[in-house]
This record gives C-alpha cells, sequence and structure tokens, in this order.
C-alpha cells in the first residue's frame, strides 16, 4: 500500500480540493492510504469527512503558500505520517519540509496559470527560481497544457512535469420539483434562455465582462437571464455595476451553492469569461456533463477545453460584445446548439470526467513510488 501526504493551505473548497476529493472518492483503499494536511476550520474537511482517508489539521500557513511555522509543522506532521509520497498544493513550506527530511518523492500540483512576473524575463533569476523549484519537487503535475507552460516558463524541468486533466463528477439530474422551486424562487418560465457564469467573485474571472454582454443581449432577447453562481470581494461592485447597467431585472445573484446541480440543470449555455488563473474549469467540465454548450473567453486552458463550434464558442477577453454575439448566435442556431450539446458530452467522456482523472493520478503515484522507493 502507497502512503501519500497531501498538504493543502485553502480554507475554502476551490477547485484543487474538490479535485482531491473527486480521486480519493474513485481511488481504490486497498492500493493506497491517503493523509490530508488542510487548516483548522478549512471548510474541505465536511466532504472529505466522508471519504477514506485522514485527516489532520494545521495551526500555520493558511490560505497562504509559505510561513516558517509552517516548515516545522509539516516536519513534525512528515516524521508522524511516514509517508511515501508528499504531495504539496500550493504549499511551499511543506515542499521545503519535506526536501528537509528527505523524502524521495516529493509532487507539486500547479493548479493555477497566471502571466509571469517580469523577474521570469531575467535569464538569471528565472535559473535560480527554477534550481529551487527542481530541487524541492521530484515530479510536478499540471492540471493543463497552459498550467505545464506556466511551469517550463518559471525554469522548471519539463522532464519533470506530467500533465493530469481535471475531471470531475457528472452533475446529478435535479427532481421536477428542485426546478419549479427554482423557476419559482427566480420568477422563470418556459421562454427563459438561461445563461450561467459559477466562479469566485473575483476581478480575474471576469464577471464584468459577463455584465455588459448581458445589457447588450438584453436589448435584442429580453427572455434571456443570467446567473451568477458564487461568492467573493467583487460581489458588491459586481451588484453596483448591475443596477447601473440597468439589468437588475434579467440577472440573479445566486450566491455559493454548495450543490450547483439545480442551476445547472435549467443553465442553457454555461460561461466563463476569465483573465486569469484559469486551466482547466471544473464548472465547464460539470456543465459538459449534462450536455451543455460552453461559451468561453480564450484565455489559458479555456481554448483546450472548449473547441469552437464543437462542444461551444471561444469569444476575445474582456470582449463583452463578443460574448453578447456568440450567445445570441447558439441562441438562434438550433443546428449548431444541437452539435455543440452532443459535442459537450463527448468531451466529458473523454477526457474531463473524474474516472479517467483519476485512473492517471493512480499510475503515475505507482510510478512514482517505484521510481524513489528505497
Amino acid at each position: 500500500m502507497i502512503k501519500i501526504l497531501h498538504f493543502i493551505t485553502d480554507k475554502n473548497v476551490g477547485g484543487a480540493g474538490r479535485l482531491l476529493c473527486s480521486q480519493i472518492k474513485n481511488m481504490r483503499d486497498e492500493e493506497f492510504a491517503i493523509t490530508i494536511a488542510l487548516p483548522r476550520g478549512s471548510k474541505l474537511k465536511k466532504p472529505l469527512s466522508s471519504l477514506p482517508c485522514t485527516i489532520i489539521e494545521l495551526e500555520h500557513g493558511a490560505d497562504c503558500s509559505f510561513c516558517v511555522s509552517g516548515i516545522f509543522e509539516a516536519m513534525k506532521i512528515i516524521k508522524g505520517v511516514h509517508p511515501d509520497i508528499v504531495h504539496s498544493h500550493g504549499s511551499l513550506s511543506s515542499r521545503i519540509a519535506a526536501t528537509t527530511l528527505g523524502i524521495p518523492s516529493r509532487v507539486f500540483t500547479r493548479h493555477c496559470y497566471f502571466p509571469l512576473s517580469k523577474i521570469y524575463k531575467n535569464p538569471l533569476s528565472r535559473m535560480v527560481v527554477g534550481l529551487i523549484s527542481n530541487s524541492l519537487s521530484t515530479s510536478m503535475i499540471a492540471v493543463a497544457d497552459s498550467a505545464k507552460q506556466n511551469l517550463i516558463d518559471m525554469g522548471c524541468n519539463k522532464r519533470k512535469i506530467s500533465t493530469v486533466i481535471n475531471g470531475v463528477e457528472p452533475i446529478r439530474i435535479t427532481s421536477p420539483e428542485e426546478i419549479d422551486y427554482l423557476n419559482s424562487r427566480y420568477g422563470l418560465t418556459k421562454n427563459n434562455f438561461i445563461i450561467s457564469i459559477i466562479a469566485r467573485l473575483e476581478e480575474c474571472k471576469g464577471h464584468k465582462t459577463f455584465l455588459q454582454a448581458a445589457q447588450i443581449c438584453k436589448k435584442h432577447y429580453p427572455n434571456f437571464r443570467f446567473f451568477i453562481v458564487g461568492d467573493g470581494s467583487q460581489k458588491n461592485y459586481l451588484k453596483q455595476l448591475s443596477h447601473k447597467l440597468d439589468i437588475d431585472d434579467i440577472v440573479h445573484f445566486a450566491g455559493f451553492c454548495e450543490d450547483v446541480s439545480p442551476i445547472l440543470n435549467i443553465t442553457d449555455i454555461n460561461v466563463n469569461c476569465s483573465v486569469g488563473t484559469e486551466t482547466s474549469c471544473l464548472a465547464l467540465s460539470e456543465g459538459m456533463s449534462l450536455g451543455i454548450p460552453s461559451v468561453a473567453s480564450d484565455y489559458g486552458g479555456n481554448t483546450h477545453m472548449v473547441k469552437n463550434t464543437v462542444n461551444g464558442l471561444i469569444f476575445p477577453a474582456e470582449n463583452a460584445e463578443a460574448l453578447a454575439m456568440a450567445l445570441i448566435r447558439l441562441y438562434r442556431d438550433e443546428e449548431l446548439y444541437a452539435k455543440c450539446s452532443l459535442g459537450a458530452l463527448r468531451r466529458f467522456h473523454e477526457e474531463f470526467n473524474a474516472a479517467i482523472m483519476t485512473k492517471k493520478m493512480a499510475d503515475f503515484y505507482k510510478v512514482e513510488y517505484l521510481r524513489h522507493k528505497k
């Protein structure tokens, strides 16, 4: 049995946490013994509690990659668990701790894609950063090709990087009663065409473009309804912008939803407007499991997930008019919509589901374990 110790610093249930839950749920108990170290009070503890894993709560390093006290705490945990593999998710402290203790297999996952800072344009700085990253990790996981390129541009050894595309569980089909409840709550009719964006309410997710596109669509198709699902620091700003654009009557702020199934079940188009930190979007994958076409910005990993006119449409990031035209095109062209719906289902079953992701991760762990087994 391979003992894997994960370190994750997020207090909220972000993409990394959801992926971890899916992997543990689908892995074979007799092959892996999994321990998760996460911040005390993390919302991730609840979904993990029902899964076959051991949970250790951290006192230091919540929502930050590095802190000195976090290194010593991680070292203590590693000594107690005696893992074969230490797998770090955004935790530099645990990578330093594992390297200091001489753990032979140290894995790091790059969950995000960011435009790199100016430091990486300096060859010497890039080399130094790359040397540090390469020494702290024996292997690296990129959740999308864009994330892999990010790592390479940071000076990481490309031979150490494996790409494992994010996968999700299929969204459940909701009951007629749940649908009736949503329709009643939001005043929806059969004539409404539902467009949703499921993302943290942060500037990098591009909700401003989403609202501007809603204003354009309203002029031509007042039956469109726009759902914003999520919470974050931009909530008040976005609500004020919606009011300023005079679209409060067609925009619904649904807030954070632990279960997005009901809203996705009434959604006609699933949107991603990201202008930052996008690799392979879980919300798009979940929509694809229901055959929902996507309209996504041309940022990061979106262009890998959404093939233009195959399972959705791509628009230039931050271009509200282009987004609006893409939404209207899918609404008006029933043949294209049907084609993209079938394409979405196909893409989900071929690449973006949790079973495929977990199989690739399990194979990766086995190879990694045998490579570094003493």
